[in-house]
């Protein structure tokens, strides 16, 4: 049975929720190394992935599926139920835009394990349909993407409660009705505020530089600059969009030991050197100054600006050599490139785009950023130009539509037993209740908000690492981490009082 508001129909059935700060990746050159096959050398190995069959089309009377399917396909999940004692939950963490693989390691060292530990429950990993290998359409031609939306993704997890039977487990009914489900889910001004002082003010200088270039320059100049980074004869706004690869980093900055990145901490240490740190760079000391005449009693940013253009070009050479080798400019650095490819074997990109055009948005700009303050990424980075996958790709002429998901009450949503966890300096706490300047609203044991003071993105999904580390998790992570063990405890007690039934016990 199709249900039209599926959260209160998840909310119905019993279930809690968690929702940490909303996932998303970046499209272009960034996304392209977060996409890679992962690492299954670091996953659990007794953990393997199981299928259940769930309708391709939950919403047959909803014009927007027509033409509408009568059929089913499989789900990929994976569940670990070492910790499963009789009356206890059963915690699911959606995959999110990435293959479930990636996930599932939260199964066996995660917030995931010490949820399930607490409560004596079963820990899920729940693919996404269109990502991984969940997919209900035979390619992803624009027409078979209809089928992708976040209400099509809910009424899977709400069917997947109802029917699914865990191998080995068959003798427990583990229906919502009888049993608690717990879901667990995981952009400039954050960086602005958060980022090293020194490096996000001289980034936005090179932007103003930059800018005042492409904007108010003539084409001579135009070629010249882009001829410094390697991208003559690439558009304006992919140029400008091209060469903003190291701020973007910031959302990497992790304080579990195998899950950070160095790169913003590379690129940081680089543009806020005072010495030149590129040999093949100071020939270009002429040209930089008449770029930075913006900022004319600077002289500390010539070098600056000399080792962002030396950072700029490795990434991009690196790029030419191996997954832009024999493509053009505009197939390896434009999202005019974006690939049109629709085997099922290329990753989430294309799925992950397609949300962004019909529902999401979350198109990362620079033209947004007040008139009044300078941006961290080109104001040629606008809504046209990252939008035009939409057109071209999948025939999307209007804006996304929002409305579906702002409906539930945007950046206001509340309701009993779901809790909002972010990190202070997670970009994407922007997409939730907890972003930059709107009201903080109170953490109540029903209806749980956290904000994780010097938190990054995702913070509070990893556990203290198994070895020699000392001093982890940080103190800020493991109170988060303490919180929400004991508010879901509470809400399984009430569960447990308002079906009249005992707490998870063992045997």
């Amino acid at each position: 049975m199709a249900h039209r508001w599926v959260v209160s129909l998840i909310v119905a059935l019993g279930f809690f929720l968690l929702a940490s700060t909303v996932v998303g990746i970046y499209f272009g050159l960034v996304a392209k190394q977060l996409l890679d096959d992962p690492d299954l050398s670091q996953y659990p190995t007794n953990i393997t992935p199981s299928s259940l069959y769930v309708p391709v089309d939950h919403f047959p009377d909803e014009s927007i599926y027509e033409p509408h399917s009568d059929d089913s396909f499989a789900l990929r999940y994976w569940f670990d139920a070492q910790y499963y004692r009789k009356g206890g939950p059963v915690i699911i963490v959606p995959a999110g835009e990435r293959p479930g693989e990636n996930t599932i390691r939260l199964l066996s060292h995660g917030i995931v394990q010490e949820l399930a530990k607490a409560t004596g429950g079963i820990g899920v990993v729940l693919e996404h349909r269109y990502y991984g290998k969940s997919f209900p359409v035979p390619d992803l031609e624009a027409k078979n993407m209809r089928f992708l939306s976040t209400e099509q993704a809910l009424a899977d997890m709400a069917y997947f409660a109802e029917h699914v039977q865990f191998p080995g487990l068959q003798e427990h009914n583990l229906a919502p009705f009888n049993t608690p489900y717990i879901i667990y889910g995981e952009y400039y001004e954050a960086v602005r505020r958060f980022a090293p002082a020194d490096c996000a003010s001289t980034t936005q200088k090179f932007i103003q530089g930059i800018d005042n270039i492409l904007l108010h320059g003539d084409e001579d100049q135009k070629d010249k600059l882009k001829s410094v980074f390697g991208l003559t004869g690439l558009r304006d706004d992919a140029f400008a969009s091209s060469i903003s690869l190291g701020i973007q980093g910031f959302q990497s900055n992790h304080w579990h030991p195998n899950a950070f990145s160095i790169n913003f901490g590379v690129y940081c240490g680089i543009v806020t050197s005072d010495d030149i740190l590129f040999s093949h760079t100071r020939h270009l000391a002429p040209f930089v100054r008449d770029w930075l005449s913006v900022h004319k009693h600077e002289e500390n940013l010539l070098h600056r600006s000399l080792n962002y253009i030396g950072y700029v070009r490795s990434i991009l050479q690196n790029f030419r050599q191996t997954r832009c080798k024999n493509k053009t400019l505009d197939e390896c650095y434009s999202v005019r490139g974006f690939s049109n490819e629709t085997g099922l074997d290329q990753g989430p990109e294309r799925a992950w785009m397609y949300q962004q055009c019909s529902e999401w948005g979350f198109f990362k700009t620079g033209s947004g950023v007040p008139i009044h303050q300078s941006p961290l990424i080109s104001r040629l980075v606008d809504l046209w130009y990252l939008t035009t996958p939409c057109r071209e790709s999948f025939n999307i002429v209007e804006p996304p539509r929002v409305e579906s998901i702002n409906k539930l009450g945007g950046w206001n949503f509340r309701f009993p037993r779901v809790a909002f966890v972010s990190g202070e300096h997670d970009p994407w706490r922007a997409a939730t209740p907890h972003r930059i300047g709107h009201a903080p609203r109170p953490s109540t044991v029903s209806e749980p908000s956290i904000l994780l003071d010097g938190g990054g993105h995702g913070w509070e999904a990893a556990l203290q690492p198994e070895g020699i580390e000392f001093g982890l998790p940080l103190p800020a992570v493991a109170d988060a981490q303490r919180k929400i063990v004991e508010f879901t405890q509470a809400w399984l007690e009430e569960s447990y009082r308002h079906r009249g039934s005992q707490l998870a016990v063992d045997g």
